[in-house]
């Protein structure tokens, strides 16, 4: 019989199967792709600038309304480490594989200032100056750290103040598959050898504008979370709170999708390649690939685990580089950091 967080994780999967397949049904019938806005006359002066306040006023929200709560600073530590963590992949994205994956056409949209990117065509010679070039417009590395701070901040709303009950579960244990390093290797290796294989047999289906056509994209992005998966799910699965990383994933997932759908792409303050895309694009969003939603929820997940990951090693009193080594804990220590959940009322 399954535990009451074991229903709540059983929910959460039926909800992204049921949004999946009722938008694909809804595609189906869809033959004409929607088009861009002409950008010949600025149809949107400084836009991508300005539209970072679909991040910056929610983010600033959760912290007023996060900050007037008792916190520990084990909680405000755990925030700012997996900030700190996290933050760079996106700039990673940019700086190193930004000119092999997207595409600034409307330069017009931001404040103009260009920061170096590296194309990957040049090899290795070119890390050492050829391979540069002014390229990311330096909003969109503003997009990346506040999208981190968005989806972390919305879940420990959620947690602390939604569903501050749903927490912990004493009867819920660890599950089989990551109980050993072997184990949890393999499991996470499969998944996303299934999900490559699926990627790269529509990106082969889907017809390209060359030859080189390869998911690329999709590669980084699952590469990006399987690996905090590999260390930080036997730890975290614990101490998930499901409803909460729900509400978060639907919450960023609608403005994403509202702000690359109807602005970014549209109006071109971005673009993507699409031959280092799946394949799979759609139509009625201007040809917004299924990248753009892929890479919320996986971002969703992989800010989660990583936090409560890092916070289950601070309640653990693990302190300097000991804090990772809660990947490997015993299951006595993640029961006591449990117990001081349950302590505090986190427990339905």
């Amino acid at each position: 019989m399954l535990t009451r967080k074991g229903q709540d994780l059983l929910a959460v999967g039926a909800l992204v199967v049921m949004l999946a397949v009722a938008s694909t049904v809804a595609l189906l019938r869809i033959d004409v792709s929607q088009r861009p806005v002409d950008l010949t006359f600025n149809p949107s002066p400084l836009g991508y600038t300005y539209s970072l306040v679909l991040f910056i006023v929610p983010g600033v929200v959760f912290c007023v309304w996060l900050g007037r709560r008792p916190r520990t600073a084990a909680q405000r530590r755990a925030c700012g480490l997996t900030l700190l963590l996290l933050i760079p992949l996106g700039f990673i994205l940019d700086v190193f594989f930004g000119r092999t994956f997207l595409r600034f056409p409307n330069r017009e949209a931001t404040v103009g200032l260009l920061l170096p990117a590296y194309d990957l065509h040049t090899g290795w010679r070119g890390l050492w100056g050829s391979g540069w070039a002014p390229f990311v417009p330096v909003e969109e590395f503003a997009f990346y750290a506040l999208g981190f701070l968005a989806m972390l901040l919305a879940y420990i709303w959620g947690d602390e103040i939604l569903f501050r009950a749903s927490k912990v579960d004493d009867r819920q244990r660890t599950p089989r598959v990551f109980r050993g390093w072997k184990a949890t290797l393999l499991f996470w290796l499969a998944v996303g050898a299934v999900l490559f294989g699926l990627a790269w047999l529509i990106r082969r289906a889907v017809p390209s504008q060359s030859a080189a056509a390869f998911p690329g994209y999709f590669l980084f992005l699952l590469s990006a979370s399987l690996v905090p998966s590999l260390f930080c799910s036997r730890v975290a699965f614990q101490f998930i709170n499901w409803r909460a990383l729900a509400t978060s994933w639907l919450w960023v997932l609608a403005i994403s999708q509202f702000w690359e759908a109807s602005l970014g792409v549209p109006y071109g303050w971005w673009a993507y390649v699409p031959d280092q895309m799946m394949g799979l694009f759609l139509k009625p969003l201007c040809d917004l690939p299924i990248e753009a939603a892929l890479v919320w929820t996986l971002g969703s997940w992989t800010t989660v685990i990583l936090y409560e990951t890092l916070l289950t090693a601070l309640y653990a009193g693990r302190h300097g580089w000991r804090l990772f080594g809660v990947v490997s804990a015993a299951e006595a220590e993640l029961a006591r950091v449990k117990h001081t959940h349950v302590q505090a009322g986190r427990q339905g």
